[in-house]
């Protein structure tokens, strides 16, 4: 009779245990605050959250951007409904007044790195921060711009895959001549970390002067492009120049942009005036040439595949559009990012509201407003992994 009652009981150490899919999918689900948290409790849910396969399929459901705080001048790496995820504030990096002009500054993103321009006493410095860490991966310390450099340097950080090596490119501005009329450039470059930590190399752009305002860069494969300045450089409004991070110098050869390669008409006067404007973006690792047109709100865009232009979308702007309004000052859609299921992140630069767009069925999506902050960038890393080391460079 005993033997027909018994009945096998698991082991008490089984209790609780999700099986490893089970437990794989259910973390998936949440959001990367939540993981760092959890990855402590104990040492195979570390395993699990640190696995490179397991980054990279919760990086691609839960994409996050990274913005300046206009307000506090912290830096926040948000989701897509406006939630801030992470803070990092000033006290916890270095002094505040690294952070004064922040917002209004032009900034990039490389992996889990956001490099930006600060003000530090008698010097100008460029500073790296690692978003997964929250700390500062390199502090660049440069004398402050004078005569020799009367506008502020633009700085830019790149990762160079064959190297694995992370860079910085420098770009100086000069005027000469006695009105003032002329205008040239020159650039450094640093490697972080490097053999070379600290010193800069001087390199030389020729004749070419590059845009350097928001939006008209792009880093992909190590490789930094810019659109060229057409009013100091006679070529066509979507000529291309490239700083090749690896070997650090310029490429010799401009890349023709979709207008140019294809031999498409373009009214020079609406590019004068600035009712035909063209970006650069990185989306899914290509090249991107945004061709936004203001008169009839089109925006395409154009992919480099080897060294072929593709124009994979266009997008029509929603309405309402304010008519009596400067074509310079109506709505400018840029794409941060093409989600896997093909519908687009873009930043509305004047409402400040970030937006999706399905080019399948041609609509709009407001996601949030986010009136804090003064440009959008994508996390291209993962806030649940870094491989980058800091590095003080003085």
């Amino acid at each position: 009779m005993a033997a027909l009652c018994k009945v096998d009981v698991p082991p008490v150490s089984n209790y609780g245990v999700l099986p490893p899919d089970m437990l794989y999918d259910i973390m998936l689900l949440l959001p990367a605050d939540v993981l760092c948290r959890l990855r402590l409790v104990c040492k195979p849910w570390r395993s699990l959250t640190s696995d490179s396969v397991f980054i990279k399929a919760h990086a691609s459901r839960h994409p996050l951007l990274v913005a300046a705080s206009h307000s506090t001048g912290e830096i926040h790496v948000v989701d897509l409904s406006g939630n801030i995820v992470k803070k990092i504030r000033p006290s916890q990096l270095t002094s505040r007044r690294l952070f004064d002009s922040l917002g209004s500054r032009d900034h990039n993103t490389q992996l889990d790195l956001f490099g930006f321009e600060a003000t530090q006493s008698n010097y100008n410095s460029y500073v790296v921060l690692n978003l997964a860490t929250g700390t500062v991966a390199a502090n660049v310390l440069l004398q402050r711009w004078g005569a020799k450099h009367p506008y502020e340097p633009t700085s830019i950080v790149g990762y160079v895959p064959c190297t694995g090596e992370y860079k910085v490119l420098r770009i100086h501005h000069h005027l000469f001549s006695q009105n003032n009329s002329g205008h040239t450039q020159t650039c450094e470059v640093i490697a972080l970390g490097g053999k070379d930590k600290g010193r800069w190399m001087l390199r030389c752009n020729g004749s070419i002067v590059v845009e350097t305002r928001s939006r008209h860069s792009a880093v992909v494969g190590g490789a930094v492009y810019f659109l060229v300045n057409t009013k100091c450089t006679i070529v066509r409004p979507d000529s291309i120049a490239c700083f090749d991070l690896a070997t650090e110098a310029w490429r010799t050869e401009l890349l023709p942009g979709p207008v140019s390669s294809l031999n498409l008409s373009i009214d020079e006067a609406a590019v004068h005036n600035g009712t035909r404007i063209f970006r650069l973006a990185t989306l899914g690792g290509y090249l991107v040439t945004v061709d936004c047109n203001l008169r009839n709100r089109l925006t395409d865009l154009w992919f480099l595949d080897k060294s072929l232009w593709t124009k994979r979308y266009s997008m029509r702007d929603p309405p309402p559009w304010n008519l009596w309004l400067p074509f310079n000052l109506n709505e400018v859609s840029f794409p941060l990012e093409v989600l896997s299921d093909g519908r687009i992140i873009v930043w509305a630069e004047v409402s400040r509201v970030l937006r999706l767009y399905d080019p399948q069925k041609d609509t709009w999506h407001d996601l949030s407003e986010m009136k804090d902050y003064n440009a959008m960038s994508m996390l291209q890393g993962s806030l649940l992994s870094s491989s980058v080391r800091q590095v003080v460079c003085d």
